[in-house]
């Protein structure tokens, strides 16, 4: 038996169990590997239908499992390729894709969904993707019968008469020439290495305004593919992000290894994972080596988004002070009419713009560290890492995030609040991540704060990352003796 991919559109757990169980039962009797990720309460309902054989299913934690959809892509791929080297002939496998939680964001899992039509065709897995049609909207049941050629149901199995192979992937095409306006680049030799390309692409991301999830799979592909490669003996892989007036490029380019070569071989399911949130992905060859560009697009903006883009940009380039409503306006491409009736005043529209980066900020630099580290020591200092990364880009932009943090430090500047919220914020991250390392989380929390404070107003004064780099070795010193 070769791959089959199957949708389940189920209105009940007892309509879901009735699909389920009979082929789990019947992959058990085959001694298959059997590997389930389903929502808690879906999963107690179908452990209780199988009885002992439950104790032969591999269950997956749900939420874990499905927080992105590159995650769960590369998730699943090294789920069955670990269940195939035991042996098995065939892999069953039952996947609920978050479409309830994650609103907004079908397309992409639309996308993720395509893809697997390609990327397990030489597999022997059976994949079982149930939907509840009891939470999703139209659009996500839609999403089901789009992507699956086969929809189950207790009473047997249709084609989906819906079903558009290949439709919904982005384009892979052959390489195109492109600028690299405003690139920043890294470089890994070997595949220890290949996580210092994440950061050109995550920080390119953030100033874009890329939702997070995108960015992190973003990442994910550039590593993968970096990491698959070096493994394989190629030279080195150098990552680079530009940042375009359409949106995001991001590049990989491999020493002595073809590209093309790619779409083949264990480097599609990194390709797949970039072409979820790329509507294009070129590859192409030359005597040196190989190159994978994935360019995104970004998204059309309504007044009120172009109004704080337009801020974010001239305030990190010409300061807060000398930026004018008029060249605001200018740059959004707004009446000032349009302007005065979304922001009042120039200190509302500044207040809420630093509210606006501070949270994304705050959210990137959180999802960066979570992606490198586990314990709460280590993350403590992955986020001073962080911190050096964003500032170095920084520091050497035209447009600096800093020059606006260093114009707050005024008492009477009207986004001071936004500033106090801010390091309060920042305190309480580091004090919940301390309570596991020290004694008095308080006192250590405050310690942490003070040398990441101090660190800044450095950066900023010298114009260099350093004092954040020197800040991360005293943050290392104070957990070692707390």
């Amino acid at each position: 038996m070769h791959f089959r991919h199957e949708g389940l559109i189920y209105e009940s757990e007892q309509a879901l169990t009735d699909v389920l169980t009979p082929v789990l039962l019947e992959a058990a009797e085959a001694q298959q590997p059997m590997l389930v990720a389903l929502p808690p309460e879906q999963t107690e309902h179908l452990r209780a239908r199988l009885g002992g054989a439950a104790d032969r299913v591999t269950f997956l934690d749900h939420d874990a499992w499905y927080t992105r959809p590159g995650l769960a892509c590369v998730a699943w791929a090294n789920a069955v390729d670990a269940a195939l080297e035991t042996g098995a002939s065939m892999v069953c496998a039952v996947g609920e894709p978050p479409l309830a939680r994650d609103v907004g964001r079908e397309g992409r899992w639309t996308r993720y969904e395509s893809l697997f039509n390609q990327l397990y065709t030489d597999r022997p897995v059976r994949f079982i993707c149930p939907y509840d049609a009891r939470t999703l909207s139209d659009e996500g049941l839609a999403v089901c019968r789009h992507t699956h050629p086969t929809l189950a149901t207790s009473g047997g199995r249709t084609a989906s008469a819906e079903y558009f192979a290949g439709h919904f992937r982005p384009t892979f095409a052959p390489l195109l020439d492109s600028g690299r306006a405003d690139a920043s680049t890294a470089t890994a030799t070997v595949p220890a290495e290949a996580v210092s390309l994440r950061v050109p692409i995550v920080w390119a991301a953030y100033e874009l305004r890329l939702s997070i999830a995108d960015a992190q799979d973003l990442a994910l592909a550039v590593t993968q593919l970096a990491h698959w490669a070096l493994a394989a003996g190629s030279g080195p892989v150098k990552g680079r992000a530009s940042k375009q007036a359409f949106g995001l490029v991001c590049e990989v380019a491999l020493s002595g290894t073809s590209a093309t070569s790619l779409t083949s071989g264990e480097g599609r399911f990194a390709l797949a994972v970039g072409g979820i949130v790329a509507d294009r992905v070129e590859f192409g060859d030359d005597e040196n080596g190989g190159l994978v560009r994935f360019v995104v697009s970004l998204p059309e903006l309504g007044p009120r988004e172009r109004i704080l883009a337009a801020a974010q940009e001239l305030f990190s380039r010409e300061g807060m002070r000398r930026t004018s409503v008029n060249a605001i306006a200018a740059r959004a491409n707004v009446a000032k009419a349009t302007f005065y009736s979304l922001f009042p005043s120039k200190d509302e529209l500044i207040r809420e713009s630093l509210r606006r980066g501070i949270e994304q900020w705050d959210t990137y630099a959180r999802a960066e560290v979570e992606e490198r580290a586990e314990s709460p020591r280590d993350r403590i200092l992955a986020w001073f890492d962080v911190l050096a990364e964003w500032a170095e880009l920084d520091v050497s932009a035209v447009s600096s995030r800093l020059r606006i943090w260093s114009e707050v430090q005024d008492p009477l500047h009207p986004g001071r609040e936004q500033q106090a919220e801010s390091t309060e914020a920042v305190r309480d991250y580091l004090r919940d991540l301390a309570s596991a390392c020290a004694v008095d989380p308080e006192v250590l929390s405050q310690e942490l704060q003070l040398l990441a404070s101090g660190a800044l107003l450095e950066t900023i004064y010298l114009g260099s990352a350093k004092p954040i780099r020197v800040a991360g070795a005293a943050a290392a010193k104070l957990l070692a003796s707390a």
